[in-house]
């Protein structure tokens, strides 16, 4: 698919989207993770963040808890 720009959005900086960027790093994504609570670590792999967030989250609906955050960014 060719597009024009592959930067982000919601950046003012010309970000790249990648899935890292998108998901973590995004200063939108840090206030959506912000609403609920969560920190979510800017710069580790993504496997690793799963794991992190289930931790802070301590709830049995964790998958349905990220997907519908992902959703909303």
């Amino acid at each position: 698919m060719e597009l024009e720009s592959f930067d982000c959005v919601f950046c003012v900086n010309s970000m790249e989207e990648t899935a890292q960027h998108i998901f973590l790093q995004c200063p939108f994504t840090s206030q959506c993770w912000d609403g609920i609570q969560i920190e979510a670590p800017t710069n580790t792999p993504f496997p690793e963040v799963v794991s992190q967030l289930k931790d802070q989250l301590h709830s049995k609906f964790f998958m349905e808890t990220i997907i519908l955050m992902s959703w909303s960014i």
